[in-house]
């Protein structure tokens, strides 16, 4: 991906916090990481998005973190994403 352009943290946790509310729902299922998230969101964005605003903005939303940090130390987030993701940005 090339260079995405850097904003205030408060910034990407907005714009997580919009992709959230378009493209996730809780789930029991197995949890997504917010390394991976984080990819998601910026793919959509178009825009730098740490993993901590995605984990920062789902558990703003309510959603849950399951158990312990994965080996690189991202969060496993209760939530699943729809398969077909619609852009947030305008």
């Amino acid at each position: 991906m090339p260079d995405l352009p850097h904003r205030t943290f408060a910034e990407e946790v907005t714009d997580a916090a919009a992709w959230l509310a378009v493209h996730a729902r809780p789930s029991t299922g197995k949890p997504f990481d917010s390394y991976t998230l984080k990819h998601l969101v910026q793919r959509d964005v178009g825009a730098y998005i740490s993993s901590k605003a995605v984990v920062a903005a789902a558990t703003a939303a309510g959603y849950r973190i399951a158990g312990e940090p994965t080996k690189a130390g991202n969060a496993w987030l209760r939530l699943a994403v729809r398969k077909r993701p619609r852009s947030v940005a305008a």
